[in-house]
């Protein structure tokens, strides 16, 4: 066998390729074309039949089909870059000259009696799009929020200072009403800007002890009488900042639905971690449990409906699951799963 046997003398070969969805052209160890789709002919604007084109030298048919991407000087090295690796690349996206965004992906086929390239070409401009207008709606999304953030804190400030003036001079149950609507607000303003930002895939993973980060995100909320029970370990690659809000935002969901004497348990399993407590669950909840995770949602009257969405946006953004469920006796089980952890 050699390599003019894997020409496209396979009618069923044939069929299949021409039917795929995707541009394909195979081409031998010699660079000779053996087999190309009209699909690929149409993604690129190639004004030959297929027919034409099998036999046709490869490297010679790239140049003449460069002036179709975008960058232009780009395309033929980096095809041979990619011939001489000879390593499988999928998902590569490639802009064209007329605006629109193709995938390629470059499979290298080996076998004793011959070698073989496939590429194949998919048009993904209407999936780029869409992801490009997400980042500029996050993007805008982010700016808001933290303008709206610094625009309140001061107004937020000298109210909080008035107030304590005015408990100098008078006491009063209103004075009551006044501090828990400005630290609504101050939770609100804070957990909007977290919101905005934390929807960003996070790209700056680090080795991190999660046992400490349990402790230390315990800390630094006000959690009153309740207990922790941490029974984790191990190393996870996260952001630390971030990881720490999910949990910060875990034990402030107990606290402040379970009371102050709920006991919150943290615990390590084989792909993620555990946050369970023993609060009153999802007695007084009238929703699929999912639904707490929406943003804007709280089953409090005074809640900002903020903290589970902050949670799961950390999740996602870790490429994380995390999932919520009733604990039988009472209370909540927050599963994430996918975490990696360091061996």
């Amino acid at each position: 066998m050699t390599d003019s046997s894997l020409e496209s003398s396979d009618p069923v070969l044939e069929t299949l390729v021409e039917n795929m969805p995707e541009g394909v052209l195979i081409e031998n160890a010699s660079r000779e074309i053996l087999l190309v789709n009209e699909r690929l002919c149409d993604l690129l604007n190639i004004p030959y039949e297929t027919a034409a084109l099998v036999g046709m030298d490869c490297e010679d048919a790239g140049r003449h089909v460069a002036d179709r991407f975008a960058e232009t000087e780009e395309f033929v090295p980096r095809i041979t870059e990619l011939l001489e690796r000879r390593e499988p690349v999928q998902g590569e996206e490639v802009e064209l000259a007329d605006g629109r965004t193709l995938e390629r992906t470059y499979v290298p086929y080996d076998h004793p009696e011959g070698e073989a390239n496939i590429w194949l070409y998919r048009d993904v401009t209407e999936r780029a799009s869409h992801e490009a207008e997400l980042e500029r709606q996050n993007e805008r999304l982010a700016e808001f929020a933290s303008v709206v953030s610094h625009d309140l804190r001061n107004p937020l400030s000298v109210a909080t200072t008035s107030l304590q003036l005015a408990r100098e001079d008078c006491d009063s149950d209103h004075l009551d009403e006044i501090e828990r609507s400005l630290d609504r607000m101050d939770r609100l303003t804070t957990q909007l800007l977290t919101l905005a930002r934390e929807g960003e895939r996070t790209e700056e993973l680090e080795p991190t002890p999660v046992s400490a980060l349990v402790s230390q995100s315990w800390n630094n909320v006000e959690t009153g009488g309740a207990t922790l029970v941490n029974d984790t370990s191990g190393i996870v690659l996260a952001d630390w900042s971030r990881l720490g809000q999910l949990f910060e935002n875990l034990f402030r969901n107990a606290v402040e639905h379970g009371g102050d004497d709920v006991r919150v348990r943290v615990e390590s399993t084989e792909d993620g971690f555990v946050v369970e407590d023993d609060g009153v669950g999802l007695h007084d909840v009238d929703v699929a449990p999912e639904r707490l995770f929406d943003t804007g949602y709280s089953s409090k009257d005074d809640g900002t409906g903020l903290g589970l969405g902050i949670v799961h946006e950390i999740a996602t953004a870790h490429d994380w699951t995390v999932q919520l469920e009733e604990v039988p006796d009472g209370g909540l089980r927050f599963e994430v799963t996918g975490v990696e952890f360091e061996r």
